[in-house]
């Protein structure tokens, strides 16, 4: 990974965050604490599937494919394919726990990185800001859940 300092300002990813809608700028403003911004280039595996690892992802320019290892076959398979204002590596927010899947770079990568544990100090300082992006995360995970089982669907009609 690349800590080379793209020209976008971490308030204006967080602003364009999926994952913070909804917060007002004072909170924005407090949230923007706890990131740093990284460039990753093309093929980069910035998350690994089954790692330890508390980090949270914003993708600010890129796209960014989501793998998970499928038994019998070689390589990965694709789950999502995710793009600016998407964010990767949340669970962390919610379990302590290896990683579910692998984030790679598609493309030159602009990211937004924060480790979850500084992330949960700032919700149990401000409960109102956890509780908007705890609600957010919430939505995402059940969208890419409903994506999920139509993509499992679609495999299991074609065996």
């Amino acid at each position: 990974m690349s800590t080379a300092i793209p020209t976008v300002s971490i308030s204006t990813a967080l602003e364009h965050a999926k994952i913070c809608e909804g917060l007002d700028p004072a909170h924005l403003d407090i949230l923007t604490s706890a990131f740093k911004l990284v460039s990753v280039v093309p093929g980069t595996h910035f998350i690994k599937h089954d790692a330890l690892s508390k980090d949270v992802y914003i993708i600010v320019n890129g796209v960014v494919e989501v793998e998970i290892p499928v038994v019998g076959k070689t390589g990965n398979s694709s789950l999502a394919r995710l793009k600016p204002g998407d964010s990767v590596g949340e669970f962390a927010l919610l379990r302590d726990a290896r990683r579910s899947a692998t984030a790679r770079s598609i493309s030159d990568v602009t990211l937004i990185v924060a480790n979850s544990d500084d992330i949960l100090k700032l919700f149990d300082k401000h409960p109102a800001m956890g509780y908007c992006v705890c609600r957010n995360l919430g939505r995402i995970l059940a969208d890419r859940l409903t994506d999920t089982n139509m993509q499992l669907r679609s495999e299991l009609s074609r065996s």
